[in-house]
């Protein structure tokens, strides 16, 4: 069923992630929201807005690899550490604040259902000379050797 709507639940999961370019474009705002924090100095602000550009990205390269397969798993790799890492860091201490909470436990399920299907073989091969997949990168002409 996963590997089936593999493209479905990329779009999905990226377009969830992406939300947070709204952090960058009011940190504090989002931060007092869903942490319970305002940050309080200038770096904290810039750090606050760079996090939600990375995440935006992570999300917008989610959504780009439903539609390319080369790049799917790379992809699903890159935001499985970033969900898992947001997890495991926020996850312990956010009983206190719930829509934290919500976001560590969905980022934890998203990582859950992204790699089920890598034991499947479902991304197919990955891209390259050794399994002759097309990527449109150069491939060197051959040579014959005198």
């Amino acid at each position: 069923m996963i590997t089936s709507n593999i493209e479905v639940i990329l779009v999905v999961t990226g377009a969830l992630t992406a939300t947070m370019l709204a952090q960058f474009v009011a940190p504090s705002w989002i931060l007092r929201h869903a942490y319970g924090e305002v940050p309080t100095g200038v770096v904290s602000i810039a750090l606050a807005r760079h996090w939600g550009l990375l995440l935006f990205c992570v999300g917008a390269l989610l959504i780009y690899s439903a539609f390319y397969q080369p790049l799917r798993e790379a992809a699903v790799v890159l935001a499985a550490v970033e969900k898992a890492g947001f997890a495991a860091l926020f996850g312990t201490s956010l009983y206190r604040r719930p829509m934290a909470l919500i976001m560590a436990v969905g980022d934890a399920a998203a990582t859950v259902i992204a790699e089920l299907p890598k034991g499947q073989g479902s991304y197919g091969c990955r891209a390259g000379p050794i399994c002759g997949a097309r990527t449109g990168l150069a491939m060197p002409k051959k040579t014959v050797t005198p």
